[in-house]
């Protein structure tokens, strides 16, 4: 319905219970509306229903990326965790990305962005951040290897116990990483959930 620009029926299938994917299609409705502060109210109650902080101030401003912000001072130790970051031409994004892992919970962990031979400023960014964060650090393919050749080369430079993989223009709560070892404790991998949100705000 929300895709037919038809949010209003899609809205009235909606009850005010549900689970996780419930209150996500509701935020998608109110975002499809106009209804900001709804929006976010919905994707708020998203993280708290798992026992995260909540990541956006409520208020009548659209859904962007750089919106999503938790403030934490929360330390835990854990498996040392290799993310890998393939990135191309990731200039406008990479800076979010790579701060949402910097203020990760757990450590140790070591950030392998994998610049795919960007034309932009990519290389840059990142080199400036990884001179300022030893945790960062950059590896270059000389030629376009595409998103699954650029993780295969993290993943070969990659020195961590655990790994796991994050985009260049993906946002990570700040206890994503801590959440995500806990699991690993009683299993032999663990996965998460993401939802996309244009660069107009629409879920």
């Amino acid at each position: 319905m929300l895709a037919l620009d038809r949010p209003a029926e899609a809205e009235a299938l909606l009850d005010e219970g549900g689970g996780r994917e419930r209150r996500l299609l509701r935020a998608a409705s109110h975002s499809a509306q106009g209804r900001h502060r709804l929006a976010r109210r919905a994707i708020n109650g998203l993280f708290e229903s798992d026992g995260l902080e909540a990541p956006l101030a409520v208020d009548d401003a659209p859904l962007t990326l750089e919106a999503f912000h938790v403030k934490s001072e929360r330390s835990v130790a854990g498996p040392r965790i290799s993310v890998i970051v393939a990135a191309k031409d990731a200039q406008a994004t990479i800076g979010m990305a790579l701060g949402s892992l910097q203020a990760q919970s757990l450590s140790p962990i070591e950030i392998l962005v994998v610049d795919d031979a960007s034309s932009d400023e990519t290389v840059a960014i990142v080199s400036d951040l990884a001179a300022a964060d030893p945790r960062i650090r950059l590896v270059r393919n000389d030629r376009a290897a595409g998103a699954y050749g650029a993780r295969n080369a993290g993943m070969r430079a990659a020195s961590g116990d655990v790994m796991t993989f994050h985009d260049a223009d993906d946002w990570a709560h700040p206890r994503r990483l801590e959440v995500q070892a806990e699991a690993l404790k009683t299993a032999a991998a663990s996965v998460g959930s993401y939802f996309r949100l244009t660069p107009q705000g629409r879920i």
